[in-house]
């Protein structure tokens, strides 16, 4: 089963996160999909990343993914993206890891791709979504 980007977000509620490592350049994690009985890997080109530790509890590993463009909710001064002046903000942007992108030149990254739950459970930055592939297993 080969689904487009956008099919992968819009049916990703509900997936669990299995694994994920950090290495050489790229993130690698498995996201199993029950409605589907699918295993998917996904692997993504990136230097940076957040994650947690994978929760043991199948109901705490439970995630949908998020794509969100930098471009449309981060500032950017002279080619950088920078934290908004308003404190707020500048808190929410945090809580939501897109402060992993400040200071980074727009040119060389667009998106924040994340694994939403309970909490965060893996974030990372990337320069291009064809930085990004899958396969369901």
């Amino acid at each position: 089963m080969q689904m487009r980007l956008d099919e992968l977000i819009n049916q990703s509620e509900g997936s669990q996160l299995i694994s994920y490592t950090f290495e050489e350049r790229g993130v690698r994690f498995q996201l199993f999909h029950e409605g589907f009985a699918v295993l998917f890997s996904v692997v993504a080109r990136t230097d940076t990343v957040y994650g947690r530790s994978v929760p043991t509890d199948s109901k705490r590993a439970r995630c949908r993914i998020v794509l969100t463009d930098l471009e449309s909710r981060l500032f950017i001064k002279d080619g950088r993206y920078i934290p908004s002046i308003e404190t707020e903000v500048a808190v929410a942007e945090s809580r939501a890891h897109l402060n992993l992108a400040y200071g980074r030149r727009a040119s060389e990254t667009r998106w924040m791709f994340t694994l939403r739950g309970e909490y965060d459970l893996l974030c990372f930055l990337l320069r291009d979504l064809a930085d990004l592939q899958w396969v369901a297993d």
